[in-house]
């Protein structure tokens, strides 16, 4: 029998997190994820800084087996099988977001997807900011049905729309 254990990120989770985040760009990368040295760089160094700082946050998920957690050793290590990226932003920031939350990242293994994973992830963040913030906000691709239905059912609601426009400029640099 195997349960969810969220917890705060170590440097030492970095490189299964590698592998979630890649798998994430190779199931979704039509939407503006793109893989190249620059974007792990940035990538990894966004994960580093947010290590004992208060309003930056990775919390992981890791499949755990109850009959390892009897034993004296833990056997091998846990698997993680999911992350949560989170900024807190607090005043004197002038914002309709100040003293709020953003969920840049919410990351699920793709053969532990609807298995409660991110919902432990998101239970997970909303214990982590015990009495703080009031409220969490984050975006999601407007094509993105199972993820809209997923936050609709975790209590979000649709409170604005981001819209964009390719500027013409750089429609021509791609041809």
């Amino acid at each position: 029998m195997s349960y969810i254990l969220v917890r705060r990120m170590s440097e030492d989770d970095l490189g299964e997190m590698r592998d979630l985040w890649l798998e994430l760009i190779a199931d979704y990368g039509g939407h503006e994820l793109e893989y190249d040295a620059d974007a792990e760089e940035m990538w990894r160094g966004s994960m580093l800084a947010s290590l004992g700082r208060d309003d930056l946050g990775v919390l992981v998920a890791e499949l755990r087996s109850y009959a390892a957690k009897m034993e004296e050793h833990a056997g091998p290590s846990p698997r993680l099988i999911g992350y949560i990226f989170f900024r807190v932003i607090t005043p004197p920031l002038r914002s309709k977001y100040a003293d709020h939350v953003y969920v840049s990242d919410l990351v699920v293994r793709r053969n532990f997807r609807r298995m409660g994973v991110a919902s432990a992830l998101m239970k997970g963040l909303q214990r982590e900011l015990g009495e703080g913030p009031h409220r969490i906000y984050l975006r999601v691709p407007a094509d993105n049905d199972a993820a809209v239905r997923f936050y609709g059912k975790n209590g979000f609601r649709i409170s604005e729309y981001v819209m964009e426009m390719e500027l013409e400029s750089h429609v021509e640099d791609r041809s």
